[in-house]
């Protein structure tokens, strides 16, 4: 995943297959990204993507200068993972707007 500031990548379950009739499971891997200014949701249509296939790209917001991300972990907020094998407690997400700022 290609961003201009910061990206978050995660799977997430809950991604309705009614009946398993669809060759996918109900864990879907997401990713946001900021590119040109633009907030950008990537999918895939299976959980464990062929190489070489291209997500599904969503513009959620327009004109977005930032895309920061801080964790909370070990009792206070980072700028950084310093143990990034554990999850953090914690996630804040600050998106800056060009013409509303944060």
């Amino acid at each position: 995943m290609q961003s201009d500031d910061w990206g978050l990548a995660f799977s997430r379950s809950g991604w309705p297959n009614p009946l398993g009739i669809l060759p996918r499971s109900e864990i879907q891997n997401v990713s946001y990204r900021l590119r040109q200014q633009q907030l950008e949701r990537l999918s895939f249509d299976q959980q464990d993507p062929l190489t070489g296939s291209q997500p599904t790209v969503r513009v959620l917001l327009r004109e977005v200068t930032a895309f920061r991300l801080r964790f909370y972990a070990d009792g206070r907020w980072q700028e950084t993972r310093d143990r990034p094998q554990r999850l953090p407690q914690g996630l804040e997400i600050t998106l800056t707007l060009a013409n509303s700022g944060r």
